[in-house]
Order: structure tokens, then C-alpha cells, then sequence
């Protein structure tokens, strides 16, 4: 069982290093959708379809993960990525550099990392889609 929530934000980004007249080379703008799929952290085979769940049922109060993401979302949502994401660690400033759909999840990974350790929920992919037909997972195995 695993629960994915949606959240939206609107950015631009300049990509460089592609080929000659490359469209992504000049600034340029996305409607981004990122999803965040979790986990109980104490999930059974699908023998016995036993889950654990925090005592209201849940696997994550969507409400506290919006308090989780939310000031992540914040500091990028209409704004330039290639400024925005250079937080000062590794990954943010290789994303800064070149904020393509692959860095920008890589990023968001990587902000999140403490979520793979929670005590109750895992946090196991981040979806991010830069077009309605262009999207990327970062993520680890369920099972």
C-alpha cells in the first residue's frame, strides 16, 4: 500500500550545453507537478495484508506532509531555478547549474532524504513531470 500526494509549481529555468539552437537553451518556463509516494515503514508481504498505520488509520496525515513540503515548494514555485536551487549543498548547486527534470528531482530527493528514515511512513519515489509527457521518478524499491 503506498499513498502518492500531488503538489504543483510554476518555475523557469535556462539549460545550456545542448546542441546548437536547443529551445531549452533559452529561458523558458513549466506548469511542474511533483509527486511524493509513501510507505508504512512496517509493511508486510502481501501474505498476510497486514499494514501498519498510524492510529487514525492513515499512513501520513496529508496535512503533515504538506507541513513537511511546503516550505521546500515555497522557495522554488515562481521563481528561476537556476538561481532558486543553489541552496548551498552539492546537489543544489549541480541543480542550479543545469535545472533539467532529472536534477530538479534529484534535488527534491535528496531534501527529503529524512523521510526515508521516519520511524512511521518512508517516503519511496519522487515523480516529477516538466511536461504532461515527460516526467521522472527518483526512487528506491518497495519490496
Amino acid at each position: 500500500m503506498r499513498l502518492t500526494r500531488r503538489y504543483y509549481m510554476e518555475c523557469a529555468h535556462q539549460l545550456s550545453g545542448l546542441r546548437h539552437n536547443h529551445k531549452c537553451m533559452r529561458m523558458h518556463g513549466h506548469s511542474y507537478i511533483i509527486e511524493l509516494t509513501i510507505v508504512p515503514q512496517k509493511q508486510q508481504a502481501d501474505e498476510g495484508r497486514k499494514f501498519e498505520f498510524m492510529q487514525n488509520g492513515m499512513i501520513i496525515d496529508t496535512e503533515d506532509l504538506d507541513i513537511i513540503f511546503m516550505p521546500i515548494l515555497k522557495k522554488l514555485d515562481h521563481t528561476i531555478l537556476n538561481e532558486s536551487l543553489n541552496d548551498g549543498t552539492e546537489m543544489g548547486r549541480i541543480a542550479s547549474q543545469q535545472p533539467t527534470g532529472e536534477n530538479i528531482a534529484a534535488y527534491l530527493w535528496e531534501r527529503l532524504g529524512f523521510m526515508k528514515i521516519d520511524p512511521r511512513f518512508r517516503l519511496v519515489n519522487v515523480r516529477l513531470y516538466e511536461t504532461t509527457d515527460m516526467w521522472v521518478d527518483v526512487g528506491q524499491k518497495t519490496t
